[in-house]
């Protein structure tokens, strides 16, 4: 017997007499698999897209006002190349180091397990 969770139902495959609306239903299972596959890191992601332009180098602060300390940061744009140095973490704010102006794209945020 085949079983398809979703959103915390059973459904099961072996009461459906047609076996073409049985296939369909396993289409539409893998489809969902493939969706929300537990191997795309992003699926369990909980944050945002920052972009800080002009970052000098000196420390600088990106607000974010999460109420929670991030504990996770993407780099997704370094115009500059520069080397990112993390700083301190709180929870409304992050402050960040850069070895050269730049300009950064960062997803800030936590994964949730």
């Amino acid at each position: 017997m085949t079983v398809i969770q979703l959103r915390a139902k059973d459904l099961r495959l072996d009461a459906f007499a047609d076996d073409k609306y049985r296939d369909n239903w396993e289409l539409l299972q893998e489809a969902l698999d493939t969706l929300f596959n537990i191997d795309n890191p992003f699926i369990n992601f909980q944050g945002q897209l920052f972009e800080v332009i002009e970052t000098g180098t000196t420390a600088f602060q990106v607000a974010h006002n999460f109420g929670y300390v991030p504990t996770d940061i993407i780099i997704t744009g370094n115009t500059g190349n520069a080397t990112v140095t993390q700083g301190v973490f709180k929870d409304d704010s992050i402050t960040l180091t850069t070895s050269v102006s730049t300009d950064l794209r960062l997803l800030l945020g936590r994964f949730i397990t």
